[in-house]
């Protein structure tokens, strides 16, 4: 009983840390690959393009400052902070552009 127990508690605790997870945004980070009008593609650290939505809400930020979208380019190191979809950019930092 006492194993039982400790199983179904062991359970719930790992049940309710996945629940507490949802919500949360994501971030990604990588350089840009291509700007288009309505999304962005990001090539990460390990060679894999992400596509991601831009909205009127993208906020832009470089060197702590607010930014454009016009001021993104390819070859530009971003850290994106994502929507809850994981799909959608809510905050792009534009760091500098990657040295070759």
């Amino acid at each position: 009983m006492r194993k039982f127990a400790s199983l179904f508690l062991v359970l719930l605790l790992g049940a309710s840390a996945l629940l507490a997870h949802g919500g949360s945004s994501h971030k990604l980070l990588g350089t840009v690959k291509e700007v288009h009008e309505q999304h962005l593609v990001v090539t990460t650290k390990d060679g894999k393009d992400v596509t991601l939505q831009l909205t009127d809400r993208t906020k832009y930020e470089r060197a702590g400052k607010s930014a454009t979208k016009d001021q993104l380019a390819a070859g530009d190191r971003v850290a994106v902070q994502l929507e809850e979809d994981d799909k959608t950019a809510a905050t792009i930092r534009i760091g500098a552009p990657k040295q070759d």
